[in-house]
């Protein structure tokens, strides 16, 4: 929950993980993430071609961590396009 909190507090999201394995606890992220406040948002955590996933996979996956369909948008659609454009920011900075 701490480091939830922290999390929450600097603007980093929770990973809800499509990986084989890592997503048995999907459901306590979640959860945690919740009580925290905390942004989620879902990754494959990729480490060979056959983790990757479509748009429909991704909503499983998310709608067996317990989200619902506004929550499922969010966190396939809304923050991860928000991670993008916030690393993009702070790359134009540097360019």
């Amino acid at each position: 929950m701490e480091e939830a909190q922290i999390a929450a507090e600097n603007g980093i999201a929770l990973e809800i993980s499509s990986r084989s394995g890592h997503c048995l606890t999907n459901g306590h992220v979640v959860q945690i993430a919740r009580q925290a406040g905390a942004k989620l948002v879902l990754n494959t955590d990729t480490h060979t071609p056959g983790d990757m996933i479509d748009q429909g996979m991704a909503c499983l996956v998310a709608a067996g961590a317990g989200l619902n369909e506004e929550e499922i948008h969010v966190v396939t659609v809304v923050n991860p396009q928000a991670l993008v454009q916030r690393a993009l920011s702070r790359y134009a900075k540097w360019a």
